[in-house]
């Protein structure tokens, strides 16, 4: 289409071009993706009959008649098809929820954890078993943990603990306190206002706030905030030596650890993995569509080989047509990767060669191989795959979602199955928003008692 906005067609129509158009001459104008808008040609809808453009045509309205119309349009067009409108359809726990725009065209791999990622672990099995691994070693070193048991309604993630008063806080967006518990007693509003003011939870200072980023986190809080109360009650004994909230929270964290360590726990949940995890049909079925979709899959986890491949075995392989094992469905395979510090330095890096996990030392990862340790970096090159060509899936709030978009800006998506029951519930408020009001409470006490 020819421009017909020169001096001489202006001249010979008697109109002052700058009386037909505008221009954003301010820096300050951004629009929504934050590019700059300086130098945008704005024009005067009530001058464009003098260049012989019909402005009806030209220009259909404001922009949010234009948004009204297409998306009436586009309902049409979904009604006639059969297919429900995302308005009018429920919201399934399985769905995908963005806080941002993603386009998948251009992700060119797609990254996973494993631990509460492909892996769906019983919570209360996994957490519960964890814990009593925890008192166990607890108990070997003197702490009274008689009677005591799993609680997992007492601690959720993304709360914070606090070290120095043997709290555990739910901090709001602005990172003021909004509901404390000490020990496994719930605060007054009253006194959490007196205890914290305008006090900021500050989690860079790490000797004082934990933040429980993962469900793994949930075992440790449990043990901490149930030994804060044997600790106010005076029934730890002094040879243990004068310990503050601080300093306990430090032995239950050793001791949790040594089950790890020790390797007691992942051998119990390798030899009977199927009272642990919950398999998903649907996920290796998942995996193999994007594989065929031409992205590149990789398995990066901070778990070590042997467990790895005794969980993805249990979990994958019996769902995967031909004979796969899960191996064939990742370009690229990382064991032991120690993150953070996978996406935040480099480490040395070995192939997995047998079946029994021997290895050896290697420079450069290849198309399907199995790797121990190394670095994200690592992988870029490998693939020539750099950025946000990257989408990495994860559950860990600070290893898996904040340190590979800091330090890679890889792209990224959180498994939070938490949002599994507020979608329930939401889902069960609008269906019985629709009925009487009798029959709305009826259905929201059956719903209570079921479900809370």
């Amino acid at each position: 289409m020819k421009c017909q906005c020169s001096s001489s067609s202006s001249s010979s129509s008697g109109v002052d071009e700058k009386s037909v158009f505008s221009l954003t001459s301010s820096s300050k104008y951004e629009d929504y993706l934050g590019e700059k808008t300086k130098g945008d040609l704005n024009v005067k809808v009530e001058h464009l009959e003098a260049f012989g453009i019909d402005s009806q045509a030209t220009l259909k309205g404001p922009m949010e008649e234009v948004a009204r119309v297409e998306a009436e349009e586009a309902e049409d067009l979904l009604r006639d098809l059969g297919i429900p409108t995302p308005s009018s359809s429920r919201q399934s726990p399985r769905d995908i929820f963005c806080s941002r725009t993603l386009n998948l065209q251009s992700i060119s791999a797609i990254g996973y954890d494993m631990d509460y990622t492909l892996i769906h672990y019983n919570v209360i099995a996994w957490e519960g078993r964890a814990y009593d691994y925890c008192m166990e070693n607890l108990k070997k070193v003197g702490f009274p943990v008689d009677g005591l048991a799993f609680d997992p309604d007492l601690v959720i993630r993304g709360l914070v603990i606090d070290k120095e008063k043997g709290n555990l806080v739910k901090a709001d967006r602005f990172a003021y306190v909004k509901r404390a518990m000490h020990g496994t007693k719930m605060l007054s509003n009253r006194a959490v206002s007196e205890m914290y003011g305008r006090e900021l939870v500050d989690l860079r200072k790490e000797s004082r706030w934990e933040f429980l980023n993962t469900l793994f986190s949930v075992s440790e809080a449990v043990a901490y905030m149930q030994m804060v109360d044997r600790l106010d009650d005076g029934t730890i004994a002094a040879q243990l030596g004068p310990l503050d909230y601080e300093g306990l929270y430090k032995a239950v964290g050793r001791a949790l650890i040594r089950a790890h360590v020790e390797g007691q726990l992942k051998s119990e949940i390798m030899s009977k993995p199927e009272l642990f995890v919950t398999p998903d049909p649907e996920l290796p079925l998942a995996l193999l569509d994007q594989k065929e979709a031409g992205k590149k899959l990789l398995l990066i986890t901070n778990s070590d080989y042997h467990y790895t491949d005794k969980m993805m075995q249990h979990s994958f392989n019996r769902f995967l047509p031909n004979d796969m094992g899960w191996r064939d469905l990742f370009d690229i395979m990382v064991v032991s990767a120690r993150k953070p510090e996978f996406f935040q330095m480099s480490h040395p890096m070995y192939e997995v060669v047998t079946g029994e996990g021997l290895m050896r030392p290697c420079f450069k990862a290849k198309t399907g191989g199995l790797y121990s340790g190394g670095s994200a970096q690592m992988v870029e090159n490998s693939l020539n795959i750099h950025g946000d060509e990257i989408l990495y899936v994860g559950d860990h709030i600070y290893t898996d979602v904040s340190q590979s978009k800091v330090h890679l800006r890889w792209r990224t998506a959180l498994i939070c199955r938490e949002l599994e029951e507020e979608v329930c519930v939401v889902d069960f408020l609008f269906t019985c928003k629709s009925t009487e009001e009798k029959v709305q409470l009826t259905c929201f006490g059956k719903f209570r008692s079921h479900y809370l």
